[in-house]
């Protein structure tokens, strides 16, 4: 809603509509998706173009909900930036690419794994 001098209003129009169908229905799903595992970091490798090698990844996540399929990061990223919950997620995908990189190490075969954070 518009606040202008006391009036407030909106404007309706089908984005408007889609953005609100998609909040009430990701919303309730995105703390149970995190206790259930549902967020999954895909690893993104970057290449050294002189060599021709892996030299990192970066660290994507990815929604698979049982209800919905996989839930693009367009559809649940803004939302939990707008509610605060964000940084759950953060910290989340954080803690298993640090699981990740342990069990690198433990084989022996590690990478740096870069993790994007959101700004909010």
């Amino acid at each position: 809603l518009k606040n202008t001098r006391g009036i407030a209003f909106a404007i309706y129009n089908k984005t408007l509509s889609h953005s609100v169908l998609i909040n009430q229905s990701i919303v309730p799903l995105l703390r149970k998706g995190m206790l259930n595992h549902e967020f999954v970091p895909y690893y993104q490798p970057i290449i050294d173009s002189k060599t021709g090698k892996m030299v990192m990844a970066e660290a994507l996540v990815r929604w698979f909900t049982p209800t919905k399929g996989m839930v693009s990061p367009n559809d649940f990223i803004p939302i939990l930036e707008k509610n605060g919950f964000i940084g759950e997620l953060d910290y989340y995908v954080r803690d298993q690419v640090c699981a990740f990189i342990k069990k690198r190490c433990e084989a022996g075969d590690a990478f740096p794994v870069s993790v994007n954070i959101s700004r909010i």
